[in-house]
């Protein structure tokens, strides 16, 4: 099973930090690195990493164009990682997105591997949230961790979320919004990633640094705004993953 992770300039010390977390656990080679451009995919080779570094140029998206738009830009973004997963879904029978923020502590992509043995796809929810403001609450997936399965239900789904996306102007984390209507309205056989497996911060759960070390998980993706879980200081990402003892890049 491969592992992809991607990002722009911006995500160069995530995804070299993700690269080093998991050669950890000897799982740096599964690994591909995308950049979504020339100048990313350089600087990682400075490190002569042995994982694929790959550039990835979108055929259905020109996210130069809105740069100075930092939401729409972020979901662009992230409509480029889901063309990235179909991509490469025709290429390997079973693949693992990973956002390169996420922290593992414990080698858990055998048991990923094994549940796509058994399911289409692999899923994390936030937990009963209105992640979107349309004032219902839902469980909505969370793209940061995803496990995919050569399949026609699969194909299913990434046709229903470019039909959904290559004509209107996004905004916010619209990706999710999309998994989400088509779990909730087609039938594919998608499998839970649990909290032992990944946990992540909930709109109503959130979890301290000193929690996530009690609790033990194999995961902890830092999602929603830090600094609202941590009023005393802002705390970012890079400071999480210091503090649980996991930043590898200075």
């Amino acid at each position: 099973m491969k592992i992809l992770t991607f990002g722009d300039y911006n995500y160069i010390p995530h995804l070299i930090n993700c690269y080093r977390n998991l050669k950890e656990f000897n799982r740096h080679n599964d690994l591909i690195i995308f950049g979504i451009d020339q100048n990313t995919v350089d600087k990682i080779k400075t490190i002569e990493p042995t994982c694929d570094v790959r550039l990835f140029i979108s055929k259905k998206y020109d996210y130069t164009i809105y740069t100075n738009k930092k939401y729409v830009y972020y979901c662009i973004l992230q409509y480029i990682k889901q063309e990235i997963i179909q991509e490469y879904i025709k290429i390997y029978d079973k693949i693992f997105y990973l956002d390169s923020d996420v922290i593992t502590f414990i080698d858990f992509f055998s048991i990923i591997e094994k549940m796509l043995d058994k399911y289409d796809i692999t899923l994390k929810f936030y937990l009963q949230a209105d992640r979107f403001n349309h004032g219902n609450l839902r469980n909505i997936v969370n793209c940061g961790t995803i496990g995919v399965k050569k399949t026609e239900n699969v194909d299913k789904l990434f046709d229903y979320f470019f039909n959904r996306t290559t004509n209107t102007l996004p905004s916010g984390n619209l990706d999710e919004y999309h998994y989400t209507d088509f779990i909730d309205n087609n039938s594919i056989n998608y499998g839970i990633i649990d909290n032992c497996i990944n946990l992540i911060n909930n709109e109503k759960q959130s979890y301290k640094i000193d929690e996530i070390k009690q609790l033990s998980p194999m995961s902890f993706h830092p999602t929603y705004t830090i600094n609202k879980f941590y009023p005393d200081r802002h705390y970012t990402k890079i400071e999480v993953a210091k503090a649980l003892g996991k930043w590898f890049y200075d």
